[in-house]
């Protein structure tokens, strides 16, 4: 029922655009239909969809996705979703810093570079274990004795 209500805002809307002039009783069905899709369950889910993947508000989407799948729903949306929580956290973090810049949420980006930062010192970590024999380093009694100034 709720494809069939989806068409039929859809039709409707496009007809409303089509022809500037509906008539009284078109645009209360139209509306109608609009009202009943915006508050049936995935009506909600539709359009939290939407708003959770324009933020990329990771754990608002898995919510969103949660309940489709309780119901069996799935949209372009909610496919789009559903493949970015797949994404590794590496390329997770580097579209989120992008979506910080664009949203300006400095606070944010800077969190996931750190992030984005951390998880990469952890994947290459054996590469950086051996570093205590770089021999320009000082021995750390030495180091911790040696004057700053």
């Amino acid at each position: 029922v709720y494809y069939k209500l989806a068409e039929a805002v859809d039709a409707g809307t496009k007809l409303r655009e089509e022809f500037n002039y509906p008539t009284k009783r078109q645009e209360e069905l139209i509306e109608t239909a609009i009202d009943l899709r915006a508050n049936s369950d995935l009506g909600k889910i539709d359009a939290e969809s939407d708003k959770v993947l324009a933020v990329l508000d990771r754990e608002a989407m898995q919510d969103i996705l949660d309940r489709a799948e309780s119901f069996n729903h799935s949209t372009p949306t909610l496919k789009e979703i559903k493949r970015l929580l797949r994404l590794p956290m590496i390329e997770w973090y580097e579209i989120e810093i992008k979506k910080a810049e664009e949203l300006r949420d400095e606070s944010r980006r800077i969190a996931c570079e750190i992030e984005l930062k951390s998880l990469f010192l952890e994947k290459e970590k054996s590469k950086y274990k051996d570093f205590t024999t770089y021999a320009a380093f000082k021995d750390p009694m030495v180091y911790a004795n040696s004057a700053f100034f």
